[in-house]
């Protein structure tokens, strides 16, 4: 088998990453896309090129999303617009509109790479990548958040549920409203089955005792840190095996002491300033 994710925190085998290009000439950066200014197109290059190396010295055998997409920047966090099941990839519709245009993208570049499209999400449904976290293979949180709604449409549900596949509706905070962006990995990742990098305060109750009634511990995320946008944002290449940005030591010391390898990355134009961290950027296409 060469492509099947319905895991958080498998081993990764193969990825799917896009490389920053945008062709935009008076792009609303703020407005349209949310970030703090315009990105330096060479460094965003650069970081990424350096975040790719990593995950191939970590073992993870690196595929890249070509295809021209003017003007569609968000498009280097390909983890939004994809679910790999082990039967095929479902394609997902954001609930931002300026995104849309990724989804057909993407299903053309994994068709490719030999992965067949199981379904593609159409209106009204939509779905961000972000919204989904697999506790395991047969059960994924879903988050209803401004950018996702799939977990409350039947269609949905029962498509995942003839793969044996239990969605769990999982609320997201409001934040800062419907703007900006907060997915459910914007305040959660999974670093192993049992543990979890997360900022609590923000997280409902119910979500809380679902995931410690599953036997998940967590890594408490400091307010200071979750405020720096990207706190909770780790990516698991294996079990307590992860990668996260540098600019957190906090949340790194804390993991380390609760035995996870950490390695660690810079990305100052795709995280602090277009606000995607190693989750958003990493489309897992094969986990053991």
């Amino acid at each position: 088998m060469r492509f099947g994710a319905q895991s958080a925190v498998g081993p990764l085998k193969r990825a799917l990453l896009r490389r920053p290009q945008w062709k935009v000439s008076d792009e609303k950066w703020r407005d349209k896309w949310g970030y703090d200014r315009e990105p330096d197109m060479r460094a965003a290059q650069s970081e990424h090129d350096d975040f790719a190396a990593l995950l191939r010295q970590l073992g993870v055998e690196v595929h890249y999303l070509t295809g021209d997409a003017p003007g569609q920047c968000d498009s280097v966090y390909v983890y939004d617009r994809a679910v790999i099941t082990e039967r095929g990839a479902v394609i997902l519709r954001s609930g931002k509109p300026a995104r849309r245009e990724e989804s057909e993208l993407v299903a053309r570049g994994l068709e490719e790479l030999g992965i067949p499209i199981l379904h593609y999400m159409r209106e009204p449904v939509t779905a961000d990548g972000g919204d989904f976290l697999w506790l395991d293979r047969d059960l994924v949180l879903v988050g209803r958040s401004y950018r996702t709604d799939a977990a409350y449409h039947p269609e949905f549900v029962e498509m995942f549920a003839s793969m044996g596949v239990h969605i769990e509706p999982t609320p997201v905070p409001h934040w800062t409203g419907a703007g900006d962006v907060m997915h459910l990995t914007s305040f959660i990742s999974l670093i192993d089955r049992d543990l979890a990098a997360a900022y609590r305060p923000i997280m409902a109750v119910e979500t809380v005792e679902f995931l410690t009634a599953q036997g998940v511990e967590f890594v408490d995320v400091s307010e200071e840190e979750f405020d720096m946008g990207l706190g909770a944002n780790v990516l698991a290449v294996a079990p307590r095996k992860c990668v996260m940005l540098r600019d957190y030591p906090q949340v790194r010391r804390d993991l380390e002491a609760a035995g996870a390898k950490v390695h660690v990355f810079s990305a100052d134009e795709l995280s602090h300033c277009m606000k995607g961290g190693a989750t958003c950027m990493t489309l897992p296409l094969l986990r053991e």
